[in-house]
């Protein structure tokens, strides 16, 4: 009886011990079917990123493509390439193109594409700098394609004086590092235009000067506005000048009645060699006429775009703004037309082109830009204006005093903003002219005025009258919120008149001890 009982506890035994081993193989089983999924599953996660990843890259390399093909195109499909946002219907990306503008014929292209994989974030992004060569050559050459550099927050200017005695420099042009300085002397004997090589930008080298005659064996007493303007087709290279002779009448300060003749305010100077410039012209623009100060008939403003010079004079008894071709023969300017003495009756004190509207910065208390349609040379016509106005919306009365413009952004600088209201930096979209997208008030010395404005890569390089503090950098990427980039207090006791931005490299003309300044990024303040 024992070893029965003995023989029935060993078999339930042993059906327990078998119920386990199936209890513990089930869950092993279960473990490696759940390991098997999780690697399936994974390895499709992994296959799912993979293929979002590349079909990403292509669809923000396509969008680059887009932007490169309009690059090659015509001047105004380059100019429509801007910032934009689009999410298409259907798709799980969202696309955005961002859009800095580095020069007129430069552009820094950066496509964005994110989206979100199994409540995870994903995104890709591809950049490129684009230009375009019909820009470039309607430009003349004066187009930058290096955007400034992170070391420009240092700025520095360690050359020697360009010292050019008892001369004030008024104007500045610069082509592939040769700059061209416009001064102004009452003594008319004194040369009026000085070439300078800036290979080395801690060491100018002077190649040449020369004197400037309006008539035979009648000087001009000076240059107070010039470009430089490259012609590859002729293999040549021209400055175009806007020069005055008699009393000088300057644009800020009062000065007494003087006579001013009404001749060869235009003048182009051969600079193909450098150090054998020539003058090639001498215009006089048709119907001016006029005594200083309130009518002084001499050359104040001159600009280059596409084949045509833009010249603008002071306030005169004729009209202010005249368009000349240089397409064919640069050395013997054809007067295309001019707007009558109704028109503008301001000072015309710089001169931008886009395409076929010209943008200029004048005297007037309520128009300090004036924007004229001359895409019909002989009916040239005003089509917007904008009032520089006060912060609390009441008018200035302050000139407007050097443009620049950027992709669809006009930067405005003007003359002695004294009070606190008072701005003297704007920021304007070009398509609408009916309020500023942002302003600032440098507090400038004594409201000594901006000289200079130029812009690069969301960087406005500006220029003031104030020998104290007379340059710094703002950060105009967000016009309503402008801050100031550079980091250096920047002090050389010198009164800039006029600014060229050139890759990197800032050049400024000054009526202190040194004529020129050329402005370099550091790694340290110096």
């Amino acid at each position: 009886m024992k070893a029965e009982l003995t023989g029935n506890r060993k078999f339930k035994y042993q059906k327990g011990q078998s119920s386990v081993e199936i209890l513990v193989a089930l869950a092993v089983l279960i473990v490696s079917i759940s390991a098997v999924i999780a690697v399936v599953f994974g390895g499709q996660s992994i296959t799912t990123d993979t293929q979002t990843n590349q079909e990403a890259l292509y669809k923000a390399q396509e969008e680059l493509e887009l932007a490169r093909a309009k690059s090659r195109g015509a001047i105004d499909e380059f100019n429509s390439i801007i910032t934009t946002t689009a999410t298409i219907s259907g798709d799980i990306y969202n696309k955005q193109l961002v859009v800095s503008d580095i020069s007129d014929c430069a552009k820094r292209v950066t496509s964005n594409l994110n989206w979100t994989l199994e409540q995870r974030p994903q995104s890709t992004s591809l950049s490129s700098i684009l230009s375009s060569i019909k820009v470039f050559l309607a430009e003349g050459g004066n187009c930058s394609v290096t955007p400034p550099s992170d070391d420009f927050r240092n700025p520095s200017s360690n050359h020697p004086n360009v010292t050019i005695n008892t001369v004030n420099g008024q104007g500045i042009a610069v082509l592939n590092k040769i700059v061209y300085l416009g001064v102004h002397d009452s003594n008319e004997n004194l040369d009026d235009i000085f070439i300078y090589d800036t290979s080395d930008p801690s060491n100018p080298v002077f190649l040449s000067s020369i004197g400037i005659n309006w008539g035979p064996n009648k000087k001009l007493n000076g240059i107070v506005d010039l470009v430089a303007v490259n012609f590859p087709n002729l293999n040549k290279k021209y400055v175009f000048a806007a020069g005055v002779h008699g009393r000088f009448y300057d644009q800020d300060d009062g000065g007494p009645n003087g006579e001013e003749k009404a001749s060869g305010q235009l003048q182009v100077i051969d600079v193909t060699d450098p150090l054998l410039p020539a003058q090639a012209a001498s215009v006089s623009l048709p119907g001016v006429s006029g005594i200083c100060n309130s009518h002084c008939p001499g050359g104040r403003s001159i600009a280059y775009y596409d084949g045509r010079i833009y010249m603008g004079t002071h306030r005169t008894g004729g009209p202010e703004f005249h368009i000349f071709d240089v397409t064919a023969d640069p050395t013997s300017p054809v007067h295309l037309g001019n707007t009558d003495s109704t028109q503008v009756e301001h000072n015309i004190n710089d001169i931008e082109v886009r395409e076929s509207v010209a943008y200029l910065a004048t005297s007037s208390d309520t128009e300090e830009v004036i924007a004229l349609d001359v895409s019909d040379p002989g009916d040239i016509e005003i089509i917007k204006t904008f009032d520089a106005k006060k912060a609390d919306d009441s008018p200035s009365g302050k000139n407007g005093r050097a443009l620049d413009i950027i992709g669809n952004r006009l930067y405005l600088g003007v003359a002695r903003a004294i009070s606190p209201l008072e701005r003297d930096f704007f920021v304007v979209d070009i398509n609408d002219f009916s309020a500023a997208l942002g302003s600032k008030n440098f507090n400038t010395n004594q409201g000594a005025g901006i000289t200079g404005v130029q812009v690069s890569n969301g960087l406005a390089f500006v220029g003031t009258r104030d020998p104290n503090d007379p340059f710094h950098i703002w950060d105009v990427s967000n016009p309503a919120s402008i801050t100031q980039w550079d980091t250096c207090d920047y002090n050389f006791s010198v009164d800039p008149q006029a600014m060229v931005y050139e890759n990197d490299v800032i050049y400024v003309v000054t009526n202190q001890s040194s004529k020129l300044r050329v402005i370099v990024p550091s790694p340290v303040c110096l």
